[in-house]
């Protein structure tokens, strides 16, 4: 439960009315946010970069208030990684969970100490913590401009032996940088990807968690 009071603690007790044995956590889903306008849109865009770029969805209707249990939170401790992402984890950890549909309020003191800033810094953070995509982009955006030089370049041959028309020095530095462009980005992205795997080895997540243990005896 967020501490800003939009959370209703009345909701507490329908969260513990649907507990089962084989659901580790009841979050509560917002019938509707009261937040202000621009901090919706900007939740909604994040949420839809971060499903593009990471392939995590989540429902922007879905909040950190809900029940976790010992096991969830143990399992979500088992990361070591300095950027902890609470509501992030508790997707990775992929326990069954249900959803209970609580009220949201409005905030009525003070404003949100959580700065447009903050989100942008949190949203990168999420984003390099989950994800390789955007080197890979890195190198797909690197392999289009080399071929697109390659492809010009050939032309502007073409042209000069077919119809003897010499391009001027400034088109020749243009295909020139575009392939020398398109080149570095290639190798840029291809050592970002080592570099990438080499921290999310030292990441040192959990390759599993274990839900249950059952007719087992040491």
């Amino acid at each position: 439960m967020d501490y800003d009071g939009q959370d209703e603690p009345a909701d507490i007790k329908a969260f513990y009315d649907v507990i089962t044995d084989d659901v580790d956590m009841i979050i509560g889903r917002k019938e509707k946010r009261m937040d202000a306008f621009l901090n919706r849109v900007t939740s909604v865009l994040y949420y839809k970069i971060l499903k593009f770029i990471t392939g995590i969805s989540h429902d922007t209707r879905v909040s950190s208030f809900g029940l976790y249990s010992r096991k969830l939170i143990d399992a979500i401790l088992s990361y070591r990684e300095g950027f902890r992402s609470f509501g992030l984890f508790v997707h990775l950890v992929g326990f069954e969970k249900k959803y209970v549909e609580v009220s949201h309020g409005k905030r009525y003191r003070g404003n949100s100490s959580y700065s447009f800033f903050s989100r942008v810094d949190l949203a990168i953070n999420s984003i390099v913590a989950h994800s390789d995509k955007p080197l890979k982009f890195s190198i797909l955006l690197g392999l289009m401009a080399t071929i697109l030089a390659i492809f010009y370049a050939a032309y502007l041959v073409a042209v000069f032996f077919a119809y003897d028309i010499a391009m001027s020095g400034f088109t020749t530095i243009i295909v020139s940088m575009l392939l020398l462009f398109g080149l570095q980005f290639i190798l840029l992205g291809v050592v970002g990807l080592y570099v990438g795997r080499a921290f999310n080895e030292t990441k040192r997540r959990p390759l599993y968690h274990i839900k249950d243990v059952r007719n087992f005896v040491e």
